[in-house]
């Protein structure tokens, strides 16, 4: 970033002391900003002094009182005239446990959220009246999902968003910005100290910080713990005029993962939620396969999703939630119910697949016996039976396959039934032919069936009538991410596990 955008501009960074706080006070020092510092210790940090200048002021000052809040705005104020920007960055996260005490949540409440209250609205006020500001208040990935014994500090994150965004809101009339930053793990002593006392202990493990920390971060795409230098680039970002276009907005790697999911699918559920919990770098592969599957639009949106229920809907498979949630994303497409029917009819097709495999069985088993299925019956007439029903079934499935013959002799009766039944699936004529026979061998080559002469069958048929390979391959690809239904299955399970 270009230093004149700091340049003699005024900040102020609470829980300035370490960590986080501190790289940013250091990057806006070197950017030529005048940073004002609050913390709770009487005398700066040995960090904090080895970086300090002329433009740097630390202030003792407790964020639970609101006056002296006040009055720390006001000193900045009477000496600049200005204030630019303020992070909000104290707080604190002590181990709660499930229940924890009256006076533990209090005090957790009364600096996490009240501190940000009391700083954030004394700010507010000037920015109002000098018509700019930005205001970045730390959250954290609990701030869009709760974290296990950590009631109150899940609660404040969460709070601290919701703040954000109405703050947004309101103060956007006034020219002043207010944008919210959800650091993942980053190595400060803030997070390193309950690895060893609460993470160790509660898997069994007998490990060092550094060895859980390397732990943590094999579940971090990019495989390592984040630098409080990296995550203040991203807090300076939104202060400086860079963002000038940004309000009430959240960043958060986890978060822009959801995002993306949400873009792509249109739904969430708690099983994709534990998916990301528990491996954000699983997740981010998975979003980059499935948009390589289908993020090239050869087939139409409401076709994937068709295909999507065709193989979660189908009896080899049956994923309920899947199911739910890809015929809401098609009906988000405009598909019809008339349309989505006709695709969970045509999922009952597989059924007959039973037949077709175990006709033919038979017939040669009759054969090596020496037994005939025709005894006392007139061959003639049921010859000409056959002939009339593939025919009819000719007229009404348009096209016929070897695979039928076995089943025509057999039981010439039932095979008429079925092509009364299978013609259903199809009458209502919602769906293009080619997309029919497409969505048809979707579930007969999904993992869970492989049933080869049916999708040769149908992708035969797909072609002729129009398709293109290019959608068949679309269609087996997307068809190939029903394995992810297992993972969405047990990642709730080994979630709840963990905690």
């Amino acid at each position: 970033m270009e230093p004149n955008l700091f340049s003699d501009k005024v900040y102020l960074v609470t829980g300035g002391h370490r960590g986080i706080g501190l790289a940013v006070a250091g990057q806006l020092l070197g950017y030529g900003g005048h940073v004002y510092v609050q913390d709770l210790p009487a005398n700066p940090s040995a960090e904090l002094t080895e970086i300090a200048n002329n433009r740097l002021y630390y202030h003792q000052v407790d964020v639970r009182d609101r006056a002296a809040c006040r009055a720390l705005v006001v000193a900045i104020i009477e000496k600049h005239g200005r204030l630019d920007g303020v992070v909000n960055n104290a707080a604190i996260c002590p181990l709660e446990g499930e229940m924890p005490s009256d006076s533990t949540f209090d005090e957790v409440v009364d600096i996490n959220f009240r501190g940000v209250w009391n700083v954030g609205t004394a700010a507010l006020a000037q920015m109002q009246k000098q018509g700019s500001g930005s205001i970045v208040n730390i959250g954290s990935l609990s701030s869009i999902a709760g974290v296990a014994r950590l009631p109150g500090y899940s609660a404040t994150k969460h709070a601290i968003l919701g703040l954000t965004r109405t703050w947004a809101l309101d103060f956007a009339q006034y020219g002043v910005r207010v944008n919210c930053i959800a650091p993942g793990p980053t190595d400060t002593q803030q997070v390193r100290s309950p690895l060893k006392t609460v993470m160790g202990p509660k898997l069994g493990l007998d490990k060092t910080e550094d060895e859980m920390l390397e732990m943590v971060a094999q579940s971090i795409p990019l495989k390592r713990i984040g630098d409080p230098s990296e995550v203040a680039t991203a807090i300076n970002f939104f202060l400086s005029d860079l963002a000038s276009f940004i309000t009430g907005q959240i960043l958060c790697a986890q978060q822009q993962l959801k995002d993306r999911f949400l873009a792509a699918r249109g739904g969430w559920d708690k099983d994709w939620e534990a998916v990301l919990r528990l491996s954000s770098a699983y997740f981010e592969a998975y979003l980059n396969l499935q948009h390589s599957s289908q993020g090239r639009g050869r087939l139409p949106p409401k076709i994937q999703e068709f295909i999507y229920i065709a193989v979660a809907a189908c009896a080899t498979h049956i994923h309920v939630p899947a199911v739910r949630a890809h015929i809401h994303a098609a009906r988000s497409h405009g598909a019809t119910s008339e349309e989505i029917m006709e695709v969970i009819g045509l999922t009952s097709l597989v059924g007959i697949h039973t037949v077709t495999l175990g006709a033919p069985i038979l017939i040669e088993l009759m054969e090596e016996e020496g037994i005939t299925g025709t005894t006392g019956e007139n061959v003639e007439h049921l010859e000409t039976e056959r002939a009339r029903i593939k025919d009819a079934f000719i007229q009404r499935r348009g096209f016929w396959t070897d695979t039928w013959n076995p089943l025509l002799q057999l039981d010439p009766e039932f095979f008429e039934s079925y092509m009364e039944f299978s013609s259903l699936a199809s009458q209502s004529r919602a769906i293009e032919p080619k997309y029919r026979e497409v969505i048809i061998c979707a579930f007969d080559a999904a993992t869970t069936h492989l049933y080869g002469r049916g999708t040769r069958i149908h992708m035969r048929n797909a072609l002729r009538l129009g398709a293109t390979p290019n959608e068949i391959m679309e269609m087996l690809e997307i068809t190939s991410l029903m394995g992810m239904d297992g993972v969405t299955a047990g990642a709730g399970v080994l979630l709840a596990e963990a905690r």
